[in-house]
Parts: C-alpha cells; sequence; structure tokens
C-alpha cells in the first residue's frame, strides 16, 4: 500500500512538473523577468488546481442531476481552460490574469445564486482568491472593479435576507448535498489559496536570487575581461618603455622585466577564472 502511495506521488509530481514546463515554456523562452515569470507560474498553479477542483465539482452536479450548476461550471470551467491554453501559447500575462481573475468572481458570484444566494466560506474564500489574483497580475483599475462586484452582491444578499426574499433554485435534496460538501470545498480552496499565494512569494524570492547571481555571474565576466585587456597594454607599454629608454641601467631593465613577468602572471590568473577560494589557498599555503 504505501509503495503504492509512493508511485502515485511520484506520478502527481511528474505530471504536475511536465505540465507545467510546457505551459511555461514560452515564457522562459522568451527570456521572462524573475517577476513575469513567477506570475506566470502563479496563473498556470491556480488554473491547474482550480481545473482539478472543476472536475470534483462535475461529478457532484452528474450524479445529483443538478443541472443549473452543471451549466454553470461548464460555461466557467471552459473559460478557465482556455486560459490554460492561453497561457502555453504565450498570450499577454496581463489579459490572462484578467480574464482568469474576472472569471473566478463571475463564477462564484453565480454559483452562490444559484445555491439560494449562499455567501458560506466556500463562495467568499474564491472570490478573495479572484481579487488577489487581479491585483497581483494586473493592479489597478480590475481589482476595484472587482471589489465592487463582490461588495455589491453581498450587499444584495443582505438585503434580500432582510426582506426574505429566497429564490429556489436547487433542490431540497440538493442543498443538502451541497452543505455535506460546503466544508471540503472550503477546505480545498482555503489550501488553495495557501499554496497558489504562498509558492508565489516564494517563486519571487527564488528567482529573484537567481536573476542577482546571473547578473553578477556576467559583471565579473565583464570585470575580467577588461581587465585582461588593460594588462595586456600595460605589457605593451612596458616593452616599448624598455625598448625606448633602455639605455644600459641594470635597475631600469629589471624593473620593466618584473613588471612584464607581473603581468604574465595576472593575464593568466584571470584567465583562469579569477581568485581561489580562502580554503583552497590556505590549504595551498
Amino acid at each position: 500500500m504505501l509503495a503504492l502511495l509512493k508511485r502515485l506521488r511520484s506520478f502527481a509530481y511528474n505530471s504536475y512538473t511536465t505540465a507545467e514546463q510546457r505551459a511555461l515554456k514560452s515564457y522562459m523562452f522568451l527570456g521572462a523577468n524573475a517577476y513575469e515569470l513567477a506570475k506566470a507560474k502563479l496563473l498556470f498553479d491556480y488554473i491547474f488546481f482550480v481545473l482539478l477542483t472543476s472536475i470534483t465539482i462535475f461529478i457532484l452536479v452528474i450524479a445529483r442531476q443538478d443541472y443549473y450548476n452543471l451549466i454553470n461550471c461548464s460555461f466557467f470551467t471552459a473559460i478557465f481552460f482556455g486560459c490554460f491554453i492561453s497561457l502555453h501559447i504565450g498570450k499577454k500575462l496581463v489579459h490572462i490574469g484578467m480574464l482568469t481573475a474576472y472569471n473566478t468572481v463571475l463564477y462564484t458570484v453565480a454559483a452562490s445564486i444559484i445555491n439560494n444566494l449562499d455567501i458560506g466560506p466556500m463562495f467568499t474564500v474564491p472570490m478573495l482568491l479572484g481579487i488577489l489574483l487581479a491585483h497581483i497580475t494586473n493592479p489597478g483599475k480590475h481589482t476595484f472593479i472587482l471589489v465592487g462586484i463582490v461588495f455589491l452582491y453581498l450587499s444584495a444578499v443582505s438585503y434580500a435576507e432582510f426582506k426574505g426574499i429566497s429564490l429556489n433554485l436547487t433542490r431540497l435534496e440538493d442543498s443538502q448535498v451541497i452543505n455535506n460538501a460546503r466544508p471540503f470545498f472550503s477546505a480545498v480552496y482555503i489550501l488553495l489559496l495557501l499554496r497558489v499565494f504562498g509558492l508565489h512569494y516564494r517563486d519571487v524570492i527564488i528567482l529573484s536570487q537567481q536573476e542577482s547571481t546571473e547578473h553578477q555571474k556576467q559583471f565579473s565576466a565583464l570585470v575580467n575581461q577588461n581587465l585582461i585587456k588593460q594588462f595586456i597594454i600595460v605589457k605593451g607599454l612596458s616593452r616599448s618603455g624598455k625598448s625606448k629608454y633602455l639605455d644600459g641601467t641594470m635597475e631600469l631593465d629589471e624593473c620593466f622585466t618584473e613588471i612584464e613577468r607581473q603581468c604574465d602572471s595576472a593575464i593568466q590568473y584571470l584567465d583562469h577564472q579569477g581568485y581561489d577560494d580562502p580554503g583552497h589557498n590556505q590549504h595551498t599555503s
């Protein structure tokens, strides 16, 4: 049993990694900076796990023959799948993020309406996910628009409850099934919130460090190249000075010879990737 679980875990991890690499290949090929690549990873994680969650919802609504939720889930899941394809193609992250965020909020609002204006954690947490997604991928007016949509909807639900208005779009037995499933889906969306956005900030830090390290390597290579050129120039000057000003004075001749020798040593030293580490120097000394 334990071996089977390990195999399933390995299969799931390999499938996820392969899907991520294929989906983000375009952005890696285009040389996106650390923050843009982290946003692409965020969108991939979010859409990937939302699609997995949608499979569970599909099974539930098909088993209960809940046609309202089936139509709602099918429509918005198709949009999520379109966002996933757009990510794979390499479309602009701003547009994908905006569409994904709006789709999340509107899908949740529609599902809440169908399920008798339910505004429990099962529905409010996805609304928060959509707002945070918009804020990270496309900060600005769209974040405030989504906040406004959520605010107006929650206000409308509060007014409906105050007036005793009920839509009753789902059957009583379906409502009971939804009530039983509410803790599960609430936990799933909370874990999704922690997973996606926690991983996003970790990716930002890691990718920024990698980008900084790469810049340092490029800068060091440029410094080494320039220093080698300078030493070559100094070496040429020492040779010229030696031939021009040599007047039989041995001290001056020895001075120029030493300059030339030191330049040769420095060129060889820099050409073999510069300084040795302190531990190596101590060991050789």
